[in-house]
């Protein structure tokens, strides 16, 4: 878009005309002297163009950034929510967990950081997976391993993650 030569009011400082432009800084000369201005947002309130059909797709522009500001601020202000969500959740020991882990499955959970709780292995639910309903984005899990040659008391901590910001095990499925 070139303005260089194109007539401009100003609010207060009346007519002038551009005399050099960069990308995000525009000089007009005045009668009192020359004005430096930010565009295209010095347009949103002090100047106007002359012409009507540039001024037309200054507005536009001011629109779209007008946009991307607003896109831009509700990202962060959604991010922010959803880190006060997780601070205000409750840590209680329930909500922590604890995983042996085979020796021939390390391999695979440190590599995908998945892992399966296993299945039910008597009564009602006998077959149905068990689902990590009291898992939420503050959870703490550990990963333990313990060989059956190894006494329970020698049990060592192999690995630790924190549960996904975006999981919440009572919405859990499968």
């Amino acid at each position: 878009m070139q303005l260089i030569g194109k007539a401009i009011r100003h609010k207060s400082f009346g007519n002038g005309i551009v005399t050099n432009m960069s990308t995000n800084i525009i000089t007009i000369c005045f009668p009192q002297g020359e004005k430096r201005f930010l565009f295209p947002d010095a347009f949103s309130d002090y100047l106007t163009l002359k012409d009507g059909t540039i001024q037309r797709e200054i507005h536009n522009m001011l629109i779209i950034k007008k946009k991307t500001e607003d896109a831009k601020k509700r990202v962060i202000k959604e991010e922010r929510e959803r880190i006060q969500r997780i601070h205000n959740l409750k840590v209680i020991p329930n909500s922590q967990a604890v995983f042996n882990i085979e020796t021939d499955q390390k391999n695979s959970v440190f590599s995908s950081w998945k892992l399966s709780i296993g299945h039910y292995f008597s009564g009602y639910s006998k077959g149905k997976p068990r689902l990590p309903k009291r898992l939420k984005p503050n959870s703490l899990c550990l990963l333990t391993e313990c060989t059956k040659e190894t006494l329970e008391k020698n049990r060592r901590i192999i690995g630790a993650f924190m549960v996904k910001d975006d999981f919440f095990g009572e919405l859990c499925k499968n």
